[in-house]
């Protein structure tokens, strides 16, 4: 159970499709975004990601392959 078998992690074709690729992330495969709608982005008074399981940032949280996490959904299946 870690972020390189996550449904969440990584970018989308719609990040692709905006401008974003892989080449423009610090380490590029092994860093990229988690898009849990619990973690990152919105403001502090946004009320989807005010959980005891919530990571909030005004930037995308992103993470290694192999950081594991309480939001894990495998996407293999």
């Amino acid at each position: 159970m870690n972020c390189c078998h996550c449904e969440y992690w990584g970018l989308t074709q719609e990040d692709i499709d905006y401008g974003f690729d892989l080449g423009q992330l610090p380490t590029g495969k092994d860093h990229q975004p988690c898009r849990h709608p619990h973690v990152g982005k919105g403001s502090y008074n946004d009320e989807s990601r005010l959980a005891s399981d919530s990571l909030n940032s005004f930037e995308s949280i992103f993470t290694g392959p192999f950081f594991g996490c309480k939001h894990y959904k495998d996407k293999r299946k």
